[in-house]
């Protein structure tokens, strides 16, 4: 007998039971990479999540921080992809 965290794990993922969030893909902190992932590789990566989202009309927020600061702004090849997403800004 199946409990019910098995069988919400084997679900296929949809519009109706997942969501995107897309976290501090922002022109200051995306150069700086992933330790062993090179900055090109980050960047790519991150537009191809985007334009899955899209794709699959998932729920998707953009987040990110300190835009006025070093961080700046969210990268554009993300938000171009996604318009009218909503974009959750925290302070520090």
């Amino acid at each position: 007998m199946s409990t019910p965290t098995t069988t919400r794990c084997t679900e296929r993922l949809t519009a109706d039971n997942a969501a995107m969030v897309l976290i501090d893909h922002q022109t200051g902190t995306m150069p700086l990479g992933v330790q062993g992932v090179p900055p090109v590789q980050m960047r790519n990566n991150a537009v191809s999540l985007a334009k899955a989202a899209r794709l699959h009309n998932l729920p998707t927020v953009l987040t990110g921080s300190a835009a006025d600061g070093p961080n700046g702004p969210l990268r554009s090849e993300i938000t171009d992809l996604l318009p009218g997403v909503p974009r959750r800004r925290t302070r520090q």
